[in-house]
């Protein structure tokens, strides 16, 4: 009996390191379980930072879109604006050129009128100086 007895109490030790390791394991299993729960947490915490961050670059994206095409408008805008002053610009290069020619051909016709006056103004001086020359020698004479 005494190797029965031995063997039960052999048993029983066991048994009890066994209880006592299954304990130690359930205790370290349940941590590393508690663990993971908070990682979990955290990594589900972020991914909704995430998910947010990706909708604000969304966001982001969509105004930098609505900006440049603002800029493309803005820089169309300024290309047809140099467009416009370039034939603003010519059609005034056109308009002083038909002013200069009209004010050029007013001259000349004024010139000419005014020489053709001085012509009719010398005319009249000569025939005046002879008449009154004719005068002088009448008067002479009578």
């Amino acid at each position: 009996m005494e190797n029965n007895e031995l063997l039960q109490a052999i048993k029983t030790i066991v048994s009890q390191e066994i209880k006592h390791f299954k304990h130690e394991i359930n205790q370290r299993f349940d941590s590393l379980e508690t663990k993971i729960d908070s990682l979990e947490t955290k990594v589900d915490s972020l991914e909704t930072k995430v998910d947010s961050l990706e909708t604000k670059v969304n966001s982001l994206e969509t105004k930098v879109d609505s900006l440049e095409t603002k800029v493309d408008k803005l820089e169309q805008g300024q290309k047809e604006m140099k467009e416009i002053m370039i034939k603003n610009d010519l059609t005034v290069a056109n308009f002083a050129t038909d002013i200069n020619e009209y004010v050029n051909k007013r001259i000349k016709e004024t010139e000419a009128n005014i020489l053709a006056k001085f012509d009719e103004v010398e005319m009249v001086t000569a025939s005046n100086c002879y008449s009154i020359a004719l005068l002088k020698q009448n008067q002479k004479r009578a």
